[in-house]
């Protein structure tokens, strides 16, 4: 807990319900406001449900995690971590209400990421100005990853409860206990919003939700190795954000082999789902993955493994998905019903 009051220790117990009550409690009624304005996926033609579904949850698990904010505040770089993705999420919101410009919102990204990297968090790769650099453009990628992963029912939002926890172990456990609290929050609101996201979705968490969780996720990450070995750093980054690189990662092969750009060519849900996976274990596999990374991860923090091993370790798992699922292909572009023939 480090230098904070032994009365504040009732944060680690009383912050995680009620993030989780928040997002549990404001997902529904966003949700029905979002259908009343016609804020759904059907709007932008990429819907894959029987019904038009609303967006807009992802600012109920912005809201649940903002509770945390009267311990996080006392921490000025962990407050500045918070406004950047409460930056994102206003930006993200305004396009889940009209379409922004595709360049504008990694251009977002970008600028909350140098904000935070100028306030203290910093990745020591080279010991000089580059790796300002490399901060930036890490948090920028792996924000954008992360946001990605958002295209199947609870998949972010079960991402967003295994890296989430992950990592807050691996905060409180090396005496990081703002951030730490900072990602517990997140994890739970995570959990509170997976109630109305699990396939069948009832709400989608929306730009606003995916840039909200994804910023705070890597931002965090890369707060909890400031100051680390160059080792330890790449390894702190590295394993949470795996699976979601490794997502990514999938669809830019795929692309650059000349196969079609559209959102359904390669990204790990469609893949899996075309494997002939339910919608509930498309969301599970990559979180139970995501959760062997993160032990890893907190394996490193904690001095019981080395960084080099660690990362073989959980780049050689997800190689093997990886692998397994490029070769399963794209998802087939649907066939459209041929009309009946006329009577005689």
């Amino acid at each position: 807990m480090g230098d904070h009051p032994a009365g504040d220790v009732i944060w680690l117990f009383g912050v995680a319900p009620a993030a989780f009550a928040v997002t549990l409690a404001l997902s529904a009624p966003l949700g029905w406001l979002a259908l009343r304005c016609g804020l759904t996926d059907r709007r932008r033609s990429r819907g894959v449900h029987g019904r038009p579904t609303p967006y807009l949850g992802g600012v109920a698990v912005a809201l649940g995690t903002l509770v945390t904010a009267p311990w996080v505040l006392r921490d000025p770089v962990s407050g500045v971590v918070l406004a950047g993705a409460l930056t994102l999420a206003v930006a993200g919101l305004v396009d889940d209400v009209a379409p922004l410009p595709p360049a504008l919102l990694p251009a977002v990204a970008g600028v909350a990421a140098a904000a935070v990297t100028v306030c203290g968090v910093r990745v020591t790769v080279t010991g000089g100005w580059l790796d300002l650099a490399i901060t930036v453009a890490w948090l920028t990628v792996t924000t954008r990853s992360f946001s990605l992963l958002d295209n199947a029912d609870g998949a972010l939002a079960a991402m967003a409860v295994v890296a989430g926890t992950g990592l807050a172990m691996a905060a409180f456990l090396t005496g990081r206990a703002v951030p730490g609290v900072l990602l517990i929050a997140v994890a739970a609101a995570g959990l509170g919003f997976l109630w109305h996201n699990w396939a069948p979705a009832r709400v989608l968490m929306g730009s606003a939700g995916s840039l909200f969780t994804g910023f705070l996720l890597t931002a965090s990450a890369a707060l909890l190795v400031t100051g680390r070995p160059a080792p330890h750093a790449a390894a702190g980054l590295v394993l949470p954000s795996l699976v979601a690189l490794a997502d990514t990662a999938v669809v830019l092969t795929a692309r650059l082999g000349g196969r079609p750009a559209r959102d359904a060519a390669g990204h790990f849900s469609h893949r899996l789902r075309r494997i002939g996976l339910r919608p509930w274990a498309v969301a599970a596999l990559p979180a139970s993955l995501t959760a062997v990374t993160c032990s890893l991860n907190l394996a490193v923090a904690t001095g019981v493994a080395e960084p080099f091993t660690a990362v073989v370790a959980g780049a050689g798992t997800c190689l093997v998905l990886t692998c397994g699922l490029l070769l399963a292909g794209p998802a087939p572009r649907p066939v459209p019903p041929r009309p009946a023939p006329p009577r005689a």
